[in-house]
């Protein structure tokens, strides 16, 4: 792995956080909120597409981190998780989802090697390769949504969490603040890494458990009322604001059609990041 790439995304995920912060470009934004009751955002959130001559040339990783409460340097971990799998999956995707479970075991030794099993984070990331195909990669219990147009929203994500052992088919769980797992673990670390079906015209949004902390039908009604990514991530970050955000929020929603039909997005080979605070092209 180019360790410039690595150094470069640590700095990015790294970069202060306001209270509240979003980013977007065409079909992709990225948002995090602190709220009045956490000392700190220990959430972390980051968006690669990255352009190269050798397949899959274009492709698009949107990833979430939620460090642990109650251990040590969560905000730490959260970075050091989510720039470690993004750079190691940026570098060595080639078209399958071996690599991307390799990107997910490095974050995890990178994580356990820095925090002895003392601090950890979640991560959950959806990967799309352009005209190709997606996958999923999850640990913990931040999740990842998909909304068809006009359609029911689904849950693609189990909780690593009792209640998500116990969930039904539907992958719903009652929140918990007990991780089975989490990314640092150590050797007990087991992700799911999945190819996902792409649906023309759908939102895929990945949410911290901040954001995903109200029913179902609320996030409906939420995305029902929403035209495209920026939309639905302002009004999500919103309501967990106005309900008092107990937690960190943050909310990344992305249209894969939309991302690769708008303009604005870089063309011809190179890197460009962004989270919710900052963006960064690498030539």
């Amino acid at each position: 792995m180019q360790t410039t790439l690595l150094q470069s995304l640590g700095l990015l995920v790294r970069h202060p956080l306001p209270y509240r912060c979003m980013r977007s470009a065409a079909g992709l934004t990225l948002a995090t909120l602190k709220g009045p009751v956490r000392f700190e955002n220990q959430d972390r959130a980051l968006a690669l597409h990255v352009r190269r001559t050798s397949p899959p040339a274009d492709f698009l990783i949107v990833a979430i981190s939620d460090g642990m409460g109650g251990m040590i340097d969560g905000g730490g971990a959260a970075s050091l998780a989510i720039s470690e799998f993004v750079a190691e999956a940026g570098e060595t995707l080639r078209g399958g989802s071996e690599p991307l479970t390799d990107a997910a075991h490095r974050a995890n030794e990178a994580v356990f090697a820095t925090y002895g099993g003392l601090g950890g984070a979640t991560l959950t990331a959806a990967v799309f390769v352009k005209d190709g195909p997606a996958f999923l990669i999850h640990n913990g219990d931040s999740r990842l949504y998909a909304r068809p147009p006009g359609g029911a929203l689904a849950l693609l994500t189990r909780d690593d969490t009792p209640n998500g052992l116990i969930a039904g088919d539907d992958n719903e769980s009652a929140m918990s603040s007990e991780l089975i797992q989490f990314v640092g673990i150590g050797a007990r670390f087991a992700p799911t890494v999945t190819a996902i079906d792409r649906v023309d015209g759908a939102t895929w949004l990945l949410t911290s458990d901040g954001a995903h902390d109200m029913r179902r039908r609320q996030l409906q009604a939420i995305l029902d009322a929403c035209v495209d990514a920026e939309d639905t991530t302002r009004l999500l970050i919103d309501a967990a604001d106005a309900a008092g955000a107990h937690d960190n929020a943050t909310v990344a929603a992305v249209r894969p059609d939309a991302f690769w039909g708008g303009e604005g997005i870089e063309k011809g080979a190179g890197i460009t990041a962004w989270t919710p605070a900052a963006e960064l092209f690498l030539a």
